[in-house]
Parts: C-alpha cells; sequence; structure tokens
C-alpha cells in the first residue's frame, strides 16, 4: 500500500521514469499512462477486480485518495492488487 501511495510501484508510468519501460503507457489502453488511479480506477483490463473493491467500499471506492489513506480500505485495497 506504502508503494501505491508513493507511485512507486510495478506500473509503466513509474518504470518509464527509471528507465525500465520503454512507454508510461498501460499496455490494455490506448495512450493513457498507467498510473495508480489508472490502475485503482480506470483501466478496463481490471472491470471485475474493480467491481469488487467498489462493492467492498461502496461510493468511497471512486477515490484514489481514500483507497490510499482510509484504514477500512487496507483490506479490500490488498485484495484487489493480490487479485490483479
Amino acid at each position: 500500500v506504502l508503494w501505491l501511495h508513493t507511485g512507486h510501484v510495478v506500473l509503466n508510468k513509474h518504470l518509464h521514469c527509471v528507465k525500465k519501460a520503454e512507454s508510461p503507457d498501460c499496455p490494455y489502453c490506448n495512450n493513457n499512462p498507467e498510473t495508480v488511479e489508472h490502475f485503482l480506477l480506470v483501466c478496463p483490463q481490471y472491470v471485475q477486480e474493480c467491481h469488487i473493491l467498489r462493492n467492498a467500499l461502496r461510493r468511497n471506492a471512486n477515490s484514489t485518495l481514500f483507497l490510499l489513506t482510509q484504514p477500512m480500505a487496507v483490506g479490500p485495497l490488498i485484495g484487489y492488487v493480490n487479485s490483479t
């Protein structure tokens, strides 16, 4: 969860910054940077996992800030990351 909060994760946006990926873009979406927000809330590759996360946290799951800072989000967030 700390890595998601800092953005230092194995997502292309960060990997591109440290010269470990050719492009910052999501491998599943055209011309969309693979950021933490994209990974958690937007990417169509993870629709099913996102649905489970949103069911667990209701409307709060639409906020990256909530997902990364609220103790009640930790369990569902870890479940989301593990399932992707």
